[in-house]
């Protein structure tokens, strides 16, 4: 069995999703013309745009569009008033390297994602967990970039995450730029400690409108893909580590033979 852990983990690794391409300090901004968008007040928290060649991606884009602009996810995933934009393209790599990576750039408010094109053998709650991950990236990076520029609502939202309510002396170096610093790592167990229960519920809202029924336990499963390096998941036992490996493979499209 362990031996079998394994290579689900290092499969896992070698192809995970949610990885930023570079430190949350580093910036580029070679992407095309064409693609970028004034940044104005529009009604929409988070506006998708697929320019993949993933066919199987363009309903599943549309579903996480309409899960992700319905009523009250302002609230429950703070954005400032302009939302986000969130364009998805080829990655050109032909490798297993990540599922997909946030290229990010000077913008709070316009983000690029790169997916890559072995996701066209996932299922489509795969693939929307994909697209939730990453939106949770752009999310973080969209209240960090704000309060960098003294947005008060940004300062806000990180105060009513109470990360350091618990630890006053800052002891557990518990302060969310600290945090996001950290890059990949840090936003990740960000992700986790403010986000995971909302974004298994998003999960779970897509399988409903996407009509691809999903329980409970798969999403909460689903939705550790990316996160398995999170100080919450290496706490958990041996066998569970192994089911959440095993159904985020499965549902990727690897073939895997269960124990």
């Amino acid at each position: 069995m362990k031996s079998v852990f394994s290579v689900l983990v290092l499969s896992l690794l070698v192809l995970s999703c949610g990885r930023q391409q570079m430190s949350i300090t580093t910036i580029q901004h070679n992407f095309p013309d064409e693609v970028k968008q004034e940044e104005n007040v529009l009604s929409q928290p988070v506006r998708i745009i697929n320019n993949t060649s993933l066919k199987s991606l363009q309903s599943v884009a549309r579903d996480v569009s309409v899960v992700t602009n319905e009523s009250g996810f302002r609230e429950k995933f703070p954005l400032g008033s302009e939302g986000i934009t969130v364009y998805l393209n080829d990655d050109p790599s032909n490798s297993f390297n990540v599922s997909a990576s946030v290229m990010s750039t000077f913008s709070s408010t316009t983000f690029y994602v790169r997916i890559n094109k072995h996701n066209q053998v996932a299922e489509d709650n795969a693939l929307a967990v994909t697209l939730i991950h990453e939106i949770m990236h752009c999310i973080l990076i969209n209240i960090y970039r704000r309060a960098q520029k003294n947005d008060q609502q940004a300062f806000n939202s990180i105060e009513s995450f109470g990360l350091n309510k618990n630890d006053p002396s800052d002891s557990l170096n518990d302060n969310f730029f600290d945090i996001m610093n950290e890059g990949e790592a840090g936003s990740h167990e960000l992700m986790y400690r403010l986000f995971y229960p909302r974004m298994v519920l998003l999960l779970l809202r897509f399988a409903e409108i996407h009509q691809q029924p999903l329980n409970t336990k798969k999403a909460e499963f689903l939705m550790w893909s990316g996160l398995q390096n999170t100080c919450a998941f290496q706490k958990l036992s041996y066998q569970k580590r192994y089911d959440i490996e095993f159904t985020i493979l499965k549902a990727k499209g690897f073939e895997v033979e269960e124990n």
